[in-house]
């Protein structure tokens, strides 16, 4: 497992990560404020039923705590066939929402005259 953990702004008090794993506990914790701190953890041995979980918190108060985090984790060895992606779990590129529609030409116009002032205000 590979990431960094950042805590975008100066103000406030940073924030606290953890990796846990629901069989071994806390496997690597870390308090960042206004910096970046390389988050990785060597081989971890995950069997069915097991979770690995990552977790922030605010610290002490809830202030600017706006933080980064997209852990990648790279399976080294999998037992029960093959892995989906090669084996490449990247929170970034696999925990996104739907990409939003981009209106065509028409519904663009469409929009302008809907916004125009003679459809939003009554004479």
């Amino acid at each position: 497992m590979e990431s960094t953990l950042e805590h975008v702004p100066a103000v406030g008090d940073g924030v606290r990560g953890w990796l846990a794993s629901s069989r071994l506990g806390v496997l690597k914790s870390a308090v960042v404020h206004a910096a970046k701190v390389d988050f990785h953890a060597d081989a971890i041995e995950v069997e069915p039923g097991d979770a690995i979980d990552f977790v922030v918190d605010v610290r002490d108060a809830l202030n600017s705590d706006q933080h980064l985090w997209a852990p990648k984790i790279r399976a080294t060895r999998i037992d029960s066939g093959p892995a989906p992606n090669g084996g490449l779990w990247d929170a970034s590129r696999d925990f996104q929402g739907p990409s939003a529609e981009v209106l065509g030409p028409w519904e663009q116009f469409a929009q302008v005259l809907l916004m125009s002032n003679e459809f939003m205000f009554v004479d």
